[in-house]
């Protein structure tokens, strides 16, 4: 990868996160909006008010979008280099969780968000 191209595939890994942490966050308001899904609802007719529900199709909007820009990415990219980065939006969906959704933040779990973000950057270093 060329030194300019590297910095590209940074915006692209960026966005693909953005994208795949909104996506999830609109999903989960989504389920939330519609009072939880069940298996019966997927195998159902009901199929079609879930994935119709605004958030949840606006989340399936996004998610689906990252996902093609991470075809970019892998096309310009070794995936040990950008997975790692990936890996980030775990980190960032559960300080989301905690700060709008209220979900539990124990210390372990803070500890496992750090050294995910730790381990993204030491797998990058040269």
């Amino acid at each position: 990868m060329k030194k300019g191209g590297k910095m590209i595939v940074l915006v692209w890994i960026g966005l693909c996160v953005l994208l795949a942490v909104v996506g999830q966050i609109f999903m989960k308001l989504g389920t939330k909006d519609i009072g939880g899904i069940t298996i019966k609802k997927l195998t159902s007719t009901e199929i079609f008010s879930v994935l119709l529900n605004k958030y949840i199709f606006l989340g399936m909007v996004a998610y689906f979008s990252g996902w093609l820009l991470w075809l970019i990415v892998l096309s310009q990219a070794e995936l040990s280099y950008a997975y790692p980065f990936f890996a980030l939006s775990y980190a960032i969906i559960a300080i989301i969780s905690w700060i709008f959704f209220k979900e539990t933040m124990t210390l372990v779990k803070a500890a496992g968000i750090f050294l995910i973000m730790i381990g993204a950057i030491l797998l990058n270093l040269k």
